[in-house]
């Protein structure tokens, strides 16, 4: 799978910044200075070979080193931008987990190896079906590590197939070894757009993180 990896600080997944023309001015402080820095220089590179992808995963920090609010993207080359409103996530969504603290990077390694390793590919139409096209069904995964939980999150195409979603979220539960009582929960870009929030699921009656 060639991508990208990114590490953002405040990422929020929004494609358009709250700010707008008619709000006043602020100087930036030292804190909003130093977080622009911090997702300026954030890493981007191509994954083209598996020689590129382990020369990068090997310089990474795992996510038990990352300060809350910081998240580690990781999309396929054709989503240009990590954002609900991107041509390829538009129609889609994304399967959420809750990790309580501590599990998260031994589940965040098999999923992104389970993603660059192709396990995900019998989700799209079949080779040579009449629906296929040059993009894969996977359109990324995503680590947000916050205060109280880590969340791990798979992004697909396809919000409205529910046999699709349900063989992603079978091949989550067993690239994950996460056990069938593991709840999952599953948001569209839609209604990302309409509520500005990627992990709230006001229908979720279960949400015990992982662990």
């Amino acid at each position: 799978m060639a991508g990208y990896f990114s590490n953002h600080s405040q990422s929020r997944f929004l494609a358009n910044p709250q700010s707008t023309a008619s709000t006043p001015y602020a100087p930036p402080s030292f804190a909003s200075i130093f977080l622009l820095i911090v997702i300026v220089i954030a890493l981007l590179t191509a994954l083209n070979q598996v020689e590129s992808f382990w020369s990068l995963w090997t310089h990474l920090n795992p996510p038990s080193t990352l300060l809350p609010t910081t998240d580690y993207l990781l999309f396929h080359t054709g989503v240009r931008r990590p954002v609900w409103e991107d041509p390829l996530n538009l129609s889609g969504g994304k399967w959420i987990i809750r990790l309580k603290k501590g599990v998260a990077d031994r589940l965040w390694e098999d999923l992104v190896l389970a993603v660059v390793g192709d396990q995900f590919d019998e989700c799209g139409p079949k080779e040579g079906g009449a629906e296929e096209d040059e993009w894969p069904e996977i359109c990324g995964c995503t680590i947000s590590v916050r205060q109280n939980e880590d969340i791990v999150t798979v992004w697909n195409r396809t919000e409205g197939d529910p046999k699709v979603k349900e063989k992603i979220q079978s091949i989550i539960r067993r690239a994950l070894n996460l056990p069938p009582t593991t709840n999952m929960e599953y948001k569209s870009n839609n209604d990302s757009m309409q509520d500005r929030s990627s992990f709230r699921v006001p229908q979720a009656t279960d949400r015990t993180p992982v662990s």
